[in-house]
């Protein structure tokens, strides 16, 4: 990015794309492979959440927002795995409480991306104060 950054989170996204990656079905027990149900559990966790939280790196920057799923999360889920946002379509942000952190909504035309981060409340006013400085509302 050619632009400051203005703040970078360790982030979840939640992806409505993402699916666990083939193969991961099973997991490993006393040294041996045993299935353990894992396709019902995420079916039941997309339906729930609609989607997969992906784990990553959020990075605000005076116009964009751009979220990236770290390493291991782009091995466990197949999908999108980069989220970018000009700022300038930004027509809201909230924040919601969730069990352990607080959780970002940024809402789009026709969207909601969600970011799930601790300090969410300051992440909330940052993007909030970037999208201002783009185009004067949120």
């Amino acid at each position: 990015m050619d632009e400051p950054v203005i703040a970078s989170k360790l982030a979840s996204a939640l992806v409505n794309q993402a699916v666990l990656a083939p193969g991961l079905e099973f997991a490993l027990d006393n040294g041996g492979r045993i299935p353990v149900g894992t396709d019902q559990v995420v079916k039941w966790f997309q339906q729930f959440y609609g989607g997969m939280w992906v784990g990553g790196r959020a990075v605000l920057t005076p116009s964009r927002l751009h979220f990236a799923a770290n390493q291991l999360n782009r091995i466990v889920h197949s999908g999108t795995h980069e989220v970018d946002i000009d700022l300038r379509e930004v027509m809201d942000v909230s924040l919601r409480q969730g069990w352990v952190t607080g959780i970002v909504v940024v809402g789009l035309p026709g969207a909601e991306l969600w970011f799930r981060c601790l300090g969410a409340g300051t992440f909330r006013d940052q993007i909030a104060d970037a999208v201002r400085g783009c185009h004067g509302r949120v």
